[in-house]
């Protein structure tokens, strides 16, 4: 033996507690038996695998990777989808660009984009599957205003309140004073006259008109058909005309000739 060399001669101790019972000490050192590691030989390798895997878990009783993957060195690798449009993501897995909402068979409507789980819509768009649109334009009136300052615009269609109604909540057949509001849109629209006659196109757009011959010819009143009889401040003559509400808008019958009271002069 060479100077300052030396060789251990010491006994090799089977199981010893110096190695947690699970290995031999042998020159201070602990020789693992098998499944074992670490410098005592504490460390059963199936645990060691276990608290790698745990690493990979969002929570405790959570599945390894959310089942989605696998663990590989404490961090989860996730599965491809046979789309590869398709994709799981996130450090457990735990998200996706596919599980989102449908509407009109698109997912989020085709007005936004799936992420983990929900959709972010584009701008313009909300709700949970992107279906509502934030336009207004649909909901104006003639007079300017969002639903006729009668209702709520939402998704871009009018909530009417009561008794209003239409697609701008500007048809109200049982209201005491729905003649009067459309007098000058159906003297516009049948005689070009009245206070509208030069916006008549702009203000009279949704009140569709039918013109009969005789006030025998026009619809019987009912609940949703108002009968009219208005004078119309221009010649003070008498118009006769009916209105009702229908999807696009209203709809007003009106008698083709005004009724004028003929004035005679005596000598």
């Amino acid at each position: 033996m060479k100077s300052g060399q030396c060789e251990c001669t010491g006994s090799r101790e089977e199981s010893s507690a110096a190695c947690s019972g699970h290995g031999a000490l042998m020159c201070g050192q602990c020789e693992c038996n098998e499944f074992y590691t670490g410098q005592r030989c504490q460390m059963d390798i199936d645990s060691v695998f276990s608290q790698s895997e745990d690493f990979c878990r969002a929570g405790p009783n959570a599945p390894v990777c959310s089942g989605r993957g696998q663990c590989v060195a404490s961090s989860c690798e996730c599965e491809p989808r046979a789309n590869p449009q398709e994709r799981y993501s996130g450090q457990f897995c735990e998200c996706s660009n596919f599980d989102c909402p449908y509407n009109d068979d698109r997912i989020c409507g085709g007005h936004g984009k799936c992420e983990c789980g929900h959709c972010i819509c584009d701008d313009d768009w909300t709700s949970e599957d992107c279906s509502c649109s934030l336009e207004t334009a649909s909901c104006m009136a003639t007079n300017q205003q969002l639903c006729n300052g009668r209702g709520m615009c939402q998704c871009g269609n009018c909530k009417c309140e009561p008794p209003y109604a239409g697609p701008t909540c500007e048809s109200c057949p049982t209201c005491q004073n729905t003649c009067q509001q459309h007098v000058e849109c159906v003297e516009c629209r049948v005689f070009g006259t009245g206070k509208k006659k030069d916006r008549c196109d702009q203000e009279c757009s949704n009140l569709s008109v039918t013109m009969v011959e005789t006030r025998d010819e026009m619809p019987k009143p009912r609940e949703t058909l108002k009968f009219c009889q208005m004078i119309s401040p221009d010649d003070s003559c008498v118009l006769y005309y009916t209105l009702s509400h229908t999807p696009s808008g209203g709809q007003a019958t009106v008698v083709r000739t005004k009724e004028c009271q003929r004035v005679s002069f005596r000598r």
